[in-house]
Formats: C-alpha cells, sequence, structure tokens
C-alpha cells in the first residue's frame, strides 16, 4: 500500500519549484511476507499532465520506505500531476496546481 507522506495538493507560480518536495511512503502491509525491508526499493517518477519537471527520473525509497522528488511546475496555470511506480508495489499519483501570478484579462 503505498500513501503519500506529504507535499501533495500544493500550489505554486507557474515555472517555479514547489516550495515542499513531494514524498511518498510504503505502509508496512504492502510488503510481501520475506520481503528485505522498505530500503531500495527502486522508484519511477515521471509528469503526467501540466508540462512540469521532475529533480530526478528515478530512485529508491530510505529505511523508512519513503522516496521524495523536487517538482517545478509547468509553465502555464493549471494541474500538473506526478506519478510515482514502485516496481512490484504500484503507483501513486501527486497533485499540484500551477497558479498564475497575473490574472487573465490584466491591463497595464
Amino acid at each position: 500500500n503505498l500513501r503519500v507522506a506529504s507535499g501533495n495538493a500544493q500550489s505554486g507560480r507557474i515555472a517555479t519549484r514547489l516550495a515542499q518536495d513531494l514524498v511518498l511512503e510504503i505502509a508496512q502491509p504492502a510488503l510481501a511476507a520475506g520481503a528485505k525491508g522498505l530500503a531500495g526499493v527502486p522508484v519511477t517518477w515521471s509528469i503526467v499532465s501540466g508540462g512540469g519537471s521532475l529533480a530526478a527520473a528515478s530512485g529508491t525509497t530510505d529505511a523508512q520506505g519513503r522516496a521524495s522528488n523536487q517538482l517545478t511546475l509547468g509553465p502555464t496555470a493549471g494541474e500538473n500531476r506526478v506519478r510515482a511506480t514502485l516496481a512490484g508495489i504500484g503507483t501513486l499519483d501527486l497533485v499540484a496546481t500551477a497558479v498564475d501570478p497575473v490574472p487573465a484579462g490584466s491591463v497595464f
């Protein structure tokens, strides 16, 4: 079982890095009997929507079963969706919202 540990549902200005890292964790019941532990599970990160970018395309979980990544939001306002895939365990989507600092229709 995967779950979000922190960093989900943030918002920030378009094309900027989020204030908090995206962090997921493996819940204990997800580990099969005889598993070697929480550490070292391969994680693949990908952008599903929004056109943002990630600091890393892949990594592994730490001793607490957590993995994190940094998201820079896409160039347009709207949802940015990131997918983490953990080998043999499953996938988890995290979302953030990019906001335009200048309201549409503003005249200067």
